[in-house]
Protein backbone atom coordinates (compact mmCIF):
# COMPACT_ATOMS: atom_id res chain seq x y z
CA UNK A 1 0.00 0.00 0.00
CA UNK A 2 3.04 2.17 0.72
CA UNK A 3 4.34 1.79 -2.69
CA UNK A 4 0.90 2.07 -4.44
CA UNK A 5 0.35 5.74 -2.13
CA UNK A 6 3.66 6.97 -3.87
CA UNK A 7 3.36 5.96 -7.59
CA UNK A 8 -0.01 5.78 -8.10
CA UNK A 9 -1.80 8.96 -9.56
CA UNK A 10 -5.31 7.18 -8.89
CA UNK A 11 -6.00 3.92 -7.63
CA UNK A 12 -8.86 1.58 -7.07
CA UNK A 13 -9.75 -0.72 -3.80
CA UNK A 14 -10.94 -3.47 -4.80
CA UNK A 15 -12.19 -6.61 -2.05
CA UNK A 16 -13.58 -9.77 -2.52
CA UNK A 17 -14.28 -8.66 -6.45
CA UNK A 18 -16.32 -5.55 -5.52
CA UNK A 19 -14.74 -1.77 -6.19
CA UNK A 20 -14.68 0.31 -2.85
CA UNK A 21 -13.79 3.51 -4.04
CA UNK A 22 -11.43 4.79 -6.66
CA UNK A 23 -9.69 8.05 -6.71
CA UNK A 24 -6.44 9.87 -5.58
CA UNK A 25 -4.49 8.05 -2.87
CA UNK A 26 -4.17 11.25 -0.80
CA UNK A 27 -7.89 12.28 -1.23
CA UNK A 28 -9.02 8.64 -0.51
CA UNK A 29 -7.14 9.27 2.61
CA UNK A 30 -8.50 12.23 3.60
CA UNK A 31 -11.99 11.36 2.72
CA UNK A 32 -12.14 8.05 4.61
CA UNK A 33 -9.61 7.96 7.26
CA UNK A 34 -8.63 11.99 8.02
CA UNK A 35 -5.09 13.41 8.56
CA UNK A 36 -4.02 11.10 12.09
CA UNK A 37 -4.70 7.90 13.57
CA UNK A 38 -3.81 7.23 17.07
CA UNK A 39 -2.72 3.83 17.51
CA UNK A 40 -3.31 1.48 21.01
CA UNK A 41 -1.49 -1.93 21.44
CA UNK A 42 -3.72 -4.27 23.57
CA UNK A 43 -6.40 -1.70 24.58
CA UNK A 44 -8.37 -1.34 27.58
CA UNK A 45 -12.10 -1.99 28.49
CA UNK A 46 -11.43 1.75 30.20
CA UNK A 47 -10.26 3.14 27.24
CA UNK A 48 -12.62 1.12 24.54
CA UNK A 49 -15.69 2.96 26.76
CA UNK A 50 -14.20 6.25 26.36
CA UNK A 51 -13.75 5.99 22.67
CA UNK A 52 -16.86 4.67 22.14
CA UNK A 53 -18.77 7.26 24.88
CA UNK A 54 -17.38 10.43 22.78
CA UNK A 55 -17.95 8.65 19.66
CA UNK A 56 -15.04 8.97 18.09
CA UNK A 57 -13.97 7.48 14.76
CA UNK A 58 -12.56 3.94 15.24
CA UNK A 59 -11.63 0.59 14.47
CA UNK A 60 -11.11 -2.02 17.38
CA UNK A 61 -9.23 -4.63 16.00
CA UNK A 62 -9.18 -6.75 19.34
CA UNK A 63 -5.55 -6.48 19.94
CA UNK A 64 -4.98 -3.34 18.36
CA UNK A 65 -7.33 0.10 18.41
CA UNK A 66 -6.87 2.67 15.98
CA UNK A 67 -8.64 6.10 16.40
CA UNK A 68 -8.89 8.23 13.51
CA UNK A 69 -8.48 12.28 14.24
CA UNK A 70 -8.20 15.17 12.33
CA UNK A 71 -4.53 16.55 14.26
CA UNK A 72 -6.31 15.85 17.47
CA UNK A 73 -3.00 16.46 19.66
CA UNK A 74 -4.79 17.34 22.84
CA UNK A 75 -6.74 13.46 22.30
CA UNK A 76 -3.53 11.89 21.96
CA UNK A 77 -2.19 13.48 25.26
CA UNK A 78 -5.49 12.75 27.35
CA UNK A 79 -5.41 9.39 25.99
CA UNK A 80 -1.63 8.36 26.73
CA UNK A 81 -2.34 10.41 30.11
CA UNK A 82 -5.17 8.82 31.29
CA UNK A 83 -5.57 5.44 29.36
CA UNK A 84 -2.04 3.92 28.01
CA UNK A 85 0.84 4.41 29.59
CA UNK A 86 2.87 2.27 26.88
CA UNK A 87 1.71 0.88 23.59
CA UNK A 88 0.14 4.57 22.20
CA UNK A 89 1.71 5.93 19.01
CA UNK A 90 0.19 9.10 16.83
CA UNK A 91 0.85 8.74 13.43
CA UNK A 92 -0.30 10.06 9.39
CA UNK A 93 -2.98 7.78 8.04
CA UNK A 94 -2.22 6.10 5.28
CA UNK A 95 -4.15 3.56 2.54
CA UNK A 96 -3.54 0.65 4.77
CA UNK A 97 -5.77 2.89 7.37
CA UNK A 98 -8.03 3.30 4.28
CA UNK A 99 -8.35 -0.50 3.12
CA UNK A 100 -9.46 -1.64 6.82
CA UNK A 101 -11.71 1.06 7.58
CA UNK A 102 -13.79 -0.11 4.46
CA UNK A 103 -13.23 -3.44 4.95
CA UNK A 104 -13.12 -4.06 8.36
CA UNK A 105 -10.15 -6.49 7.77
CA UNK A 106 -6.50 -6.03 8.05
CA UNK A 107 -4.42 -6.73 4.85
CA UNK A 108 -3.99 -9.83 3.53
CA UNK A 109 -1.10 -11.40 1.03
Amino acid sequence: MEEASQLCDRLIIIDRGSILVEGKPRDLIQEHVGQDVIEISEPTQELRSFVIARNLDHEDLGHRLLIYCEDKGDLYEKITREYCKDGCVMRMATLEDVFLKLTGRELRE
